[in-house]
């Protein structure tokens, strides 16, 4: 019944062998149950959120800033007809890039944090953007690899690579 969302005024008890089975802290299933919370599970901690704020250096603040000068010249271009709708994507291409390389180093920290863990705050801010194609030819194609790998996404790595991904997070919790 559990298994197809059937589960009605559950007894204590039952909630219980759920806790135990899915080696959750006692109560969790109550919790999950009642009041729409997320399990602790044993030896982990709970979803760490952080304070929300990342160092962003000069090279991509630079780049940011770029872009959006772009996009407004491209937006100005469109109105006095100087620039077409392919400028207008190249520049918005530009945007993205730039947007990514900061959001990158918050989604990597908070990954990082709460490695092992799925919470709920973490996947509806970053799983769809995890899902996405990494291109062979991209500049931040181990940076996103590397997010992939935290998130525990399927992803194809030598094992050199998974070792060096190891590592920084052994190193990233030590910070």
């Amino acid at each position: 019944m559990a298994e197809r969302g059937e589960l009605n005024n559950p007894r204590p008890s039952t909630l219980q062998k759920f806790d135990t089975g899915l080696s959750w802290k006692p109560g969790s299933a109550a919790n999950v149950y009642w009041e729409s919370a997320q399990p602790v599970v044993l030896g982990r901690a709970p979803y760490k959120a952080g304070t929300g704020n990342i160092t962003v250096g000069l090279d991509p603040l630079t780049k940011l800033l770029a872009a959006q000068r772009g996009m407004h010249r491209e937006i100005d271009g469109l109105e006095d007809r100087t620039s077409g709708v392919d400028d207008l994507r190249a520049a918005l291409r530009k945007l993205d890039v730039a947007v990514s390389a900061i959001a990158g180093s918050f989604v990597t920290e908070t990954l990082e944090r709460n490695h092992g863990q799925h919470h709920k705050a973490i996947d509806s801010a970053i799983a769809a953007l995890l899902e996405l194609p990494v291109d062979y030819d991209d500049p931040e194609r181990e940076e996103k690899l590397y997010r992939r790998w935290l998130y525990g996404s399927p992803i194809e790595v030598d094992q050199a690579t998974a070792q060096r991904f190891a590592r920084r997070l052994k190193d990233s919790r030590r910070r």
